[in-house]
């Protein structure tokens, strides 16, 4: 079928010049979702709406294969959030130079946005990296502080808390690419969801593929087997996106064969090109990462 169309579109040399390539980035919002991952949204935020994080923040693990639109759907859930009014940080672990400065990373992030709403959150944010003796580019000034008050890092995390509860805006960290780290960094995002970046009014939400994690948490803690479910021990819930049907695969991308087809041969020719393929395709569709 593949040489059956290249022969139609060289004959018609205007047409070849349409064909390119196409990218293979996630969607930025609902507007080309064919996939309803904005129903998905949805069901999440309103479960994460019964949620108590009054005094401690929530963590949500976005589990699903390679490919499946994990990126997708935390660019739809982030808009959602941001046109509802809510702090969104997103967060990449794999911006930092190096495993120790993750932390450094995500503070200086964190510290960033929730400064658009409040002004003095900065230089606790600031202090309290420091007193968890994580390299900051002021380093110096709080130990010539450490003269003059009696702070620690449980003081200035109080004092984070409460100016979060001024701000009365809930916090929504989506902590991008979990399943493209190794080991050692994987282990540095899950202490930083699990305690230093325990806030209130915070939510986390990272996207992975469930067994790669395992694996390459297993593989550097030295412990468990295959059965072992290291992330069920850090996110408090599990959010999967299910693969999608190959009857869905299919009619997806039979839409989407048909309109190119229409567009660079004759009516007549693509309905034989559009048979011809109905008979292949079941061979060839098994996932979205194949459609694209």
């Amino acid at each position: 079928i593949i040489v059956y169309i290249k022969n139609l579109t060289t004959r018609t040399s205007s047409s070849a010049e349409k064909i390119c390539l196409l990218r293979d980035d996630a969607l930025d919002d609902s507007t080309q979702d064919i996939l309803d991952y904005d129903v998905h949204v949805t069901d999440l935020s309103n479960l994460l709406d019964t949620v108590d994080v009054s005094k401690r923040a929530y963590s949500v693990g976005i589990v699903g294969e390679w490919g499946i639109g994990k990126s997708t759907f935390l660019n739809i859930f982030a808009k959602s959030k941001i046109n509802a009014g809510q702090i969104v940080v997103r967060f990449n672990p794999r911006s930092a130079k190096r495993v120790e400065l993750i932390q450094e990373e995500f503070f200086t992030q964190f510290r960033s946005e929730l400064s658009r709403y409040h002004s003095g959150i900065g230089i606790r944010i600031d202090k309290y990296a420091y007193a968890l003796q994580l390299t900051t580019p002021t380093k110096w000034l709080y130990a010539c502080w450490d003269f003059f008050a009696n702070w620690s890092a449980t003081s200035e995390k109080d004092g984070i808390n409460t100016t979060i509860q001024l701000i009365n805006r809930n916090i929504y960290v989506i902590i991008e690419d979990l399943d493209r780290l190794s080991g050692a960094e994987i282990l540095e995002v899950f202490k930083l969801i699990d305690a230093n970046g325990n806030f209130q009014r915070t939510y986390f939400l990272g996207a992975y593929d469930k067994t790669y994690v395992n694996v390459m948490l297993r593989n550097i803690l030295n412990y468990g087997d295959t059965q072992s479910d290291f992330t069920d021990k850090y996110f408090q819930y599990e959010y999967p996106l299910s693969k999608l049907r190959n009857d869905q695969l299919i009619q997806i991308l039979e839409k989407n064969v048909y309109d190119w087809v229409l567009s660079i041969v004759p009516e007549v020719d693509s309905k034989h090109v559009i048979h011809e393929w109905r008979m292949i395709c079941l061979h060839l569709i098994n996932n979205l990462p194949t459609i694209r």
